[in-house]
């Protein structure tokens, strides 16, 4: 399923790891900052500038994750927004850190966020080693942390701890550490409903197992039990909202709110692809030119990631292809469809930055020194772009 250890992993150090893991996260880290700053100084209409640094990334999802760590859930039925439709981990892990030290809800989940993003490149790292050399490696730890959308590993997003989970999770399941993969697994599922996927690498190398040990040995059922937890997450929340609101399954009526539904997974395609010529709704031709370029966008990263993944079947081990399908169909299944929204593949690229085999792939065709560049130059770019827009308070994903 995995395939086999090959050893390579033991030809870099965990230091060398670590180093590596230093220096993306401070090139991230310097890059965004900066950015922040002169956009911050340079335009006069980003809001909160006055508040400094983090006040001008005090925005979007972020206040509804604040609200969540500070009050609780609330429900409010569709169509007016409720913050059930965002998972418990990340803002309980918030409200946590406001209890044992003297930080606002606010500060704690970027303390999370700088704790959990370097921590996901380290076992990302750690994780690409067990099948490729160490450049591949680097330079798929170089491209996630340097990806347009990774300004979510800077702002007080749940993406951080989401994808150090999930990437827990397949390393732990590597290295035959059910019991951890297991708590990942649960931690994933805790903080995104698309973390209940990791069943599918989980099974995979559960049966793997299952059918290596004797049949009479009861250490073939160990994985098994840690299987479960995976999806505990998820029941954990449910059983909360029984107990509170009367309804396990308000977190997928909340979805509403925000124009989203099952639907084909070519749908969201479909609309986007004809919305591009005709946005909906009452728009000044600024706006309309916005949205338009949004769109694009957004299209765009569907068919990088969907080519991504298609060309690592046949160069990734087939669980990280199968995952990376499954979860990118999932997203697609659930596009802002809804009338009046006029971006049906909301938020996608920010969505595809957790998918980690796609990653992979581009650290293998980063093999070409053109490839390299081009990557590179492009991501950063973008990610620049990126920030500078969502600094000024507009919407990127």
């Amino acid at each position: 399923m995995f395939g086999e250890n090959s050893g390579r992993a033991r030809s870099v150090t965990a230091r060398e790891s670590i180093v590596l893991t230093l220096q993306v996260f401070l090139i991230n880290r310097v890059i965004l900052t900066a950015i922040s700053l002169l956009t911050s100084n340079l335009f006069y209409d980003v809001p909160g500038r006055d508040h400094g640094l983090f006040g001008i990334w005090h925005r979007w999802d972020v206040l509804w994750y604040i609200q969540v760590a500070d009050h609780g859930y609330t429900w409010s039925p569709p169509p007016i927004q409720s913050n059930l439709a965002f998972f418990p981990l990340f803002p309980l892990t918030m409200h946590v850190l406001t209890l044992i030290t003297p930080f606002s809800a606010y500060a704690a989940g970027l303390v999370i966020v700088d704790l959990s993003f370097p921590a996901t490149l380290y076992f990302f790292h750690r994780l690409v080693l067990r099948d490729f050399d160490a450049d591949v490696a680097d330079r798929a730890v170089y491209y996630l942390g340097l990806f347009p959308t990774a300004l979510f590993f800077y702002a007080s997003y749940s993406e951080a701890l989401y994808m150090l989970c999930c990437v827990g999770c397949v390393y732990a399941l590597r290295l035959r550490r059910w019991w951890v993969a297991g708590l990942c697994g649960m931690g994933a599922s805790l903080t995104r409903q698309l973390g209940l996927l990791l069943v599918v690498p989980f099974a995979m190398e559960a049966l793997a197992w299952w059918r290596s040990q004797p049949r009479d040995g009861l250490n073939r059922y160990k994985p098994w039990l840690a299987f479960a937890l995976v999806p505990g997450g998820i029941v954990v929340f449910m059983v909360y909202l029984q107990a509170r609101f009367g309804d396990p399954f308000l977190f997928l009526r909340a979805q509403a709110a925000w124009k989203r539904g099952l639907s084909f997974p070519w749908d969201g395609a479909a609309l986007d692809i004809s919305r591009l010529a005709h946005i909906p709704g009452h728009f000044s031709a600024h706006t309309r030119g916005a949205l338009e370029a949004i769109a694009t966008l957004d299209l765009a990263f569907l068919v990088l990631f969907l080519v991504l993944i298609g060309l690592g079947a046949r160069r990734l081990p087939s669980a990280y292809t199968l995952y990376g399908a499954i979860v990118m169909l999932a997203i697609l299944m659930s596009p802002a469809t809804g009338q009046g929204q006029p971006l049906p593949l909301l938020s996608i690229s920010r969505f595809d930055l957790t998918i980690f085999p796609p990653f992979i792939v581009l650290g293998l065709l980063g093999r070409s020194p053109m490839m390299d560049r081009l990557i590179q130059a492009a991501s950063v770019s973008l990610l620049v772009l990126f920030t500078i827009l969502f600094v000024r308070g507009r919407w990127i994903a």
